[in-house]
């Protein structure tokens, strides 16, 4: 039997993609700016034992590590503010603490805002005006408490006016770019995309997947979302 030809090759197609970084080991969580020039991602630094936030061009050029955790600490989730000014991310020290921090994108000092359960670190994004960070559903002692803004300026946190229903976990909430929409993941790994007025309101499924949903996001027309699924473990 011939051998298997790869139909990329045999036509010369170029593929979909480009390497833009060359570090030995894992680089994760990329996220692009606001300008798509620039990306932010998760990556453990030579000579260091935990993760930090990296930033670089999205051309293969050197990176520039943005935040210094120090210790048994790791950074991780970076997230872009909309002017592309600021990145939000989490720092977890296991078993001690969790915190939520905002470093501007060109370096300087880390500002703490919030916290966070190190056992149960949340999934967040910035809001549409940039004054505020929302996370996703958390648990507590309590019981689940539904999606919450916290408030820059103030350190103050408004739940979401939305009916989460029991039992139910709102995973990596998002802003639609026009401000008009926040939609989420429910329930992940048998999740479904639902979506909500941005001020609030009914929430509306949007799919019927139950997926393990890896990562999404916004495409700039806010009439649809790019999403990536688990399927047979790949």
């Amino acid at each position: 039997a011939a051998p298997a030809v790869d139909p990329a090759r045999a036509t010369n197609t170029p593929r979909p993609y480009r390497l833009i970084t060359s570090m030995p080991g894992f680089e994760l969580a990329p996220t692009l700016s606001p300008d798509a020039a620039m990306v932010a991602y998760v990556a453990i630094p030579d000579g260091q034992r935990g993760t930090a936030i990296l930033v670089q061009t999205t051309d293969q050029t050197p990176p520039r590590q943005l935040t210094q955790p120090n210790g048994q600490a790791e950074d991780s989730a970076p997230a872009w503010s909309p002017d592309g000014r600021s990145i939000a991310f989490l720092r977890l020290e296991p078993g001690v603490s969790c915190r939520v921090l905002v470093i501007a994108a060109n370096g300087g000092a880390e500002r703490e805002v919030g916290s966070c359960d190190s056992r149960n670190p949340p999934t967040f994004d910035w809001t549409g005006d940039g004054r505020g960070l929302i996370f996703g559903s958390m648990w507590t002692p309590q019981g689940i408490v539904g999606m919450r803004v916290l408030d820059l300026a103030s350190g103050e946190w408004r739940a979401v006016p939305y009916q989460p229903g029991a039992g139910n976990l709102d995973l990596s909430p998002r802003f639609s770019p026009d401000g008009r929409w926040l939609v989420f993941v429910r329930n992940s790994p048998q999740g479904d995309f639902w979506r909500l007025p941005a001020e609030g309101g009914k929430a509306e499924r949007l799919s019927h997947l139950s997926a393990d949903v890896r990562g999404w996001d916004w495409l700039p027309d806010s009439r649809n979302i790019l999403f990536g699924r688990m399927i047979d473990g790949d």
